[in-house]
C-alpha cells in the first residue's frame, strides 16, 4: 500500500478557476486576441499551478459579454477578468455581482467602476491629473482648453477643471470642436483671442485630428514657444516630434521603455509586436495567479485587490482604489524632435507618488 501524504507537505488546493471574457470575434477582436495572447503568456510565465483560466468569447457585445460571464461562472469561475468595452463591462458586472464575484475589466471608462468592478485600463482623468499637477507645481497656472465635443472630451475637461480648482489654477478660455475636427479652424481662431493670457493650452486630442489641429495653433498665433501644450497618453507617439508645434509639449503616461521586456517576450512567443494595451491582459492574469496562491478564499477577499502598496505591472506600478479605478505610477514626458523625453519619472512606489 503506498504511503499517505506527509503531514508536512499537504496536497495543494484544487484548481482556482478564473474567467477571461474577451471579444475574440466581432467588434474589437484584434485587441481581444492580443489580450488573450498576453494572458496566455502570463499563465505560462507566472501562473500558479492552482490557476485555471476559462476563456470565453464576448463577441464585442453586451449580450455576448453577459452570456460569456454566465458561462464562466457556471463552470466554477470565482473571479472574472474582462471584458473590454464599457457596455460589455456593465453587462458582465451585473451577472458577476448577482453571484458575489469580483470583476477586473479592461475598460478605461471610470463610470463603470465600483461595487465589485475594478478597472485596469488607463483612465484619461489620471493622465490629466498627473500632467496638470506637474504644470501647476512649476507655476504654470493660466490654462486654455481646446477639447473635442465627445464623451472623452467631457471627461478630460471635467478632470482639468477639477485639478485647476484644487491646485489654484485658472481656466481662462475653453473652445469645443466636432470630434472629427471639421470645425477645428473656427475653434482655434476663437481661442486665439485669449492667447495673450495663457501659460498653457490643454489639448487632449490624439491621432489624425491632433495632426490636423496642431499646425493651426501657431498659424493663429498660439505660440508653443510661449504657451505650454499639455495633453494625455494619446500623445505617446514618437512621430509627434516631427510636428514643430508639438515640440516641448507635456503629457503623462507610462514610463517609456518600461514595457520593453514584456514586448520582447511577447514577440518571441507569438512572432509579432503586441498591441499597446496587450499588457493589461498579462497584468490581469499575473494578478489572478498571485491571488490564486491563497486559494478560492483569496479571490473572494476584495481587500486583497486593495493592497495599498500596489502591484508591479508591464507598464509599471498600479493599485486599485476604493472606487474601483486603477491608480498608476505615471511619468511626465516632453515631446522633442528626437522623440520622447521623461522630465519627471514615474514613482518607484506609491509612498513617493505625487499626490
Amino acid at each position: 500500500m503506498p504511503p499517505g501524504p506527509s503531514p508536512s507537505r499537504p496536497a495543494p488546493p484544487a484548481g482556482v478557476k478564473v474567467g477571461l471574457v474577451l471579444p475574440l470575434t466581432g467588434r474589437g477582436a484584434e485587441l481581444g486576441r492580443a489580450l488573450f495572447d498576453a494572458a496566455t503568456l502570463a499563465l505560462f510565465e507566472v501562473g500558479s499551478e492552482r490557476l485555471v483560466l476559462l476563456p470565453r468569447d464576448s463577441a464585442g457585445l453586451p449580450d455576448g459579454a453577459a452570456e460569456a460571464t454566465r458561462a464562466a461562472l457556471a463552470d466554477g469561475a470565482r473571479l472574472v477578468l474582462g471584458p473590454l468595452f464599457r457596455e460589455e463591462v456593465e453587462a458582465s458586472a451585473a451577472v458577476a455581482r448577482s453571484q458575489g464575484v469580483a470583476l477586473i475589466g479592461f475598460s478605461s471608462d471610470r463610470t463603470v467602476a465600483g461595487n465589485g468592478v475594478f478597472l485596469l485600463g488607463f483612465t484619461p482623468e489620471a493622465q490629466v491629473a498627473r500632467a496638470v499637477r506637474h504644470a501647476l507645481a512649476r507655476e504654470v497656472k493660466a490654462f486654455g482648453a481646446l477639447v473635442p465635443s465627445s464623451v472623452y472630451g467631457d471627461a478630460t475637461l471635467a478632470a482639468l477643471k477639477r485639478e485647476l480648482d484644487e491646485g489654484g489654477g485658472t481656466l481662462v478660455a475653453v473652445e469645443r470642436y466636432q470630434s472629427d475636427g471639421s470645425d477645428a479652424d473656427r475653434a482655434v481662431r476663437q481661442l486665439a483671442r485669449s492667447a495673450g493670457s495663457l501659460q498653457a493650452l490643454f489639448l487632449p486630442e490624439g491621432g489624425a485630428v491632433l495632426r490636423q489641429v496642431a499646425p493651426l495653433l501657431p498659424y493663429y498665433d498660439i505660440d508653443p514657444g510661449k504657451i505650454r501644450f499639455i495633453g494625455t497618453g494619446l500623445w505617446e507617439d514618437r512621430m509627434l516630434g516631427r510636428e514643430p508645434a508639438m515640440q516641448g509639449a507635456w503629457f503623462a503616461g507610462p514610463q517609456p521603455g518600461g514595457a520593453e521586456a514584456f514586448i520582447a517576450r511577447f514577440e518571441r512567443a507569438f512572432g509579432r509586436r503586441p498591441h499597446r494595451l496587450a499588457g493589461l491582459g498579462y497584468d490581469a492574469v499575473a494578478l489572478a495567479a498571485l491571488l490564486a496562491q491563497g486559494g478560492v478564499e483569496a479571490l473572494a477577499d476584495r481587500g486583497q485587490l486593495l493592497n495599498p502598496s500596489g502591484f508591479e505591472g508591464t507598464d509599471g506600478l498600479f493599485r486599485f482604489l476604493a472606487d474601483g479605478t486603477a491608480e498608476r505610477g505615471l511619468a511626465v514626458i516632453e515631446i522633442r524632435p528626437n522623440g520622447l523625453q521623461v522630465i519627471d519619472p514615474a514613482p518607484s512606489s506609491f509612498e513617493f507618488a505625487q499626490q
